[in-house]
């Protein structure tokens, strides 16, 4: 790494922030760490509940001077802190990480939604990059929409429509951050993951509206219950006759949390930055059919099919409709092929041994808690 720094990361009880949180820790680095006070717990209370899942009680001890904690609101253009605790932070960051999103593919409050994802951003570069932070946005490869083949780290707006409002937000959350920092001259980073999963799991602690994981709380239930109509113990196979919607040769891209946050870390503390944007996805994602025959293995189930044909998904059987049911903001998704290029990442990370991890059995069984 490059001279100590101090970074700010907003949303730092999230799912990638905590991850982003315990590692520039552990690094030694000074951190501050936005969040909300909510359900009767402080911002500090919050994050280090957080922190409790991922380090150690005697490292927490030893990070914890470290590490300032502030509540604020995103939602306002002071966030919520004192004038004095802004211009402190001006003068002192040198990382502003935004990893803060409203994740609702379909908001029941679609202006509120916006407001965090697109205005939300704007607050945090005019809040507290007025000095020398350089701004770290976190948005998502969905950005692109339904477009299909090659997606370059260059592109934004080329007239594409979106799946839902998340996408359309996140989209116009990146529009919003080029055009806050030309006008106030802050340097900034866009990274934009895939479906950030994570290699270990964590009872309890799944992501919210996330494909993999709504997927495979699925999958539990069915082999739960199918070995329950079965009289049968989890080391026998059974046979399951489900089909899937989606395109057998379609991928969802699914990356890893530890490489995502790592290979973020890295370039906004090693690459000059230069206003570019980076694709922290998986080089080599599972086709549909791939990831199923995966999926039948570990869950040592068979009978599972994929139906391309979305109209002749009728007559479902009871599982069949719990699938649907359950992933109905999802389906989508196993329609559309895109194929996400990271040239700027991997340029940025040659030389380093930060690498996403194959995404297979091994992984998948590590990820669902099938092997610790």
């Amino acid at each position: 790494m490059n001279e100590k720094k101090t970074i700010l990361i907003a949303g730092a009880n999230g799912f990638m922030g905590v991850k982003l949180l315990s590692d520039v820790l552990t690094k030694g680095m000074d951190v501050i760490a936005l969040a909300r006070n909510n359900n009767g717990q402080t911002a500090e209370q919050r994050v280090f509940g957080e922190l409790e899942d991922i380090l150690s009680e005697e490292l927490i001890k030893e990070v914890k001077d470290k590490l300032k904690v502030y509540n604020y609101d995103i939602n306002k253009t002071d966030l919520g802190l004192t004038e004095s605790v802004r211009d402190e932070l001006n003068e002192t960051v040198d990382l502003v990480f935004n990893l803060v999103g409203d994740t609702n593919f379909f908001p029941k409050d679609i202006e509120k939604s916006f407001a965090v994802n697109v205005n939300g951003a704007a607050n945090i570069i005019n809040a507290l990059c007025r000095r020398q932070a350089v701004y770290n946005h976190v948005s998502t490869a969905y950005v692109a929409g339904k477009r299909e083949g090659i997606i370059y780290e260059s592109e934004l707006d080329v007239g594409q429509e979106f799946k839902n409002e998340y996408e359309k937000s996140k989209f116009l959350g990146e529009k919003k951050v080029k055009e806050v920092c030309a006008k106030n001259n802050v340097i900034f980073n866009i990274f934009r993951p895939s479906i950030v999963i994570r290699q270990h799991f964590v009872h309890g602690k799944m992501p919210n509206l996330n494909h993999f994981y709504s997927f495979i709380g699925l999958i539990d239930i069915l082999r739960q219950d199918a070995q329950t109509q079965a009289h049968s113990d989890k080391r026998e196979r059974l046979k399951v006759p489900i089909r899937f919607p989606g395109r057998k040769n379609s991928t969802l891209n699914f990356v890893d949390l530890d490489y995502a946050v790592a290979a973020m870390l890295y370039i906004a503390m090693n690459i000059k930055a230069t206003d570019k944007t980076y694709h922290l996805v998986n080089c080599k994602p599972l086709l549909n059919q791939e990831f199923l025959e995966v999926i039948m293995n570990l869950y040592k189930l068979e009978g599972f099919e994929i139906v391309e044909d979305n109209d002749v998904f009728t007559d479902l059987n009871f599982y069949e409709r719990l699938i649907r049911r359950g992933l109905a903001n999802y389906i989508n998704y196993f329609y559309i092929n895109s194929q996400f290029d990271d040239t700027n990442t991997r340029t940025a990370l040659s030389g380093t041994p930060i690498r996403c991890p194959d995404f297979n059995i091994h992984y998948l069984a590590r990820a669902t808690g099938h092997i610790a």
